[in-house]
């Protein structure tokens, strides 16, 4: 019997989400958000939409994986190693912020507010993508 190859398995990216349509959804239902980056694990983007271009969009996925390393690993120096990190918020001077939540273990979303936004209403509809993309994700089987 052989071994199936591990890259067979794997989603192709024809079948992955479309990252870039659902920032775009997001942004949509929410008036409050300038800009969604959706961003790997290792800080390479996903997709994104609303007010950022492609640069913007590679800057803001190698930063934001970047500090949810950080906000992670503060967190598991202060509250023990089973901590888990589920977002990092940063507020800017100007009432934007900018908000990084994970969507699995290997998928993060960025978003950027527009000022002085409804921060619960954002969270919830970021938490609640993040759990359908975190539950595609698992389902699919591949370990990523």
């Amino acid at each position: 019997m052989t071994t199936p190859d591990r890259r067979a398995q794997s989603t192709p990216l024809a079948e992955a989400p479309n990252y870039s349509e659902q920032a775009e959804k997001l942004l949509q239902q929410r008036h409050d958000l300038a800009a969604v980056v959706f961003l790997s694990t290792d800080g390479l983007i996903a997709g994104a939409g609303g007010e950022v271009d492609r640069e913007q969009a590679e800057t803001t996925a190698a930063s934001a994986s970047g500090l949810y390393s950080l906000g992670r690993e503060s967190l598991a120096v202060v509250a023990g190693g089973g901590a888990r990190a589920r977002s990092v918020t940063i507020e800017g001077e100007d009432g934007r912020f900018l908000l990084i939540v994970a969507a699995g273990d290997n998928l993060r979303i960025a978003a950027f507010t527009q000022p002085d936004p409804d921060l619960g209403g954002v969270m919830y509809e970021l938490a609640k993508l993040a759990d359908t993309f975190a539950l595609h994700i698992s389902s699919r089987g591949d370990g990523r």
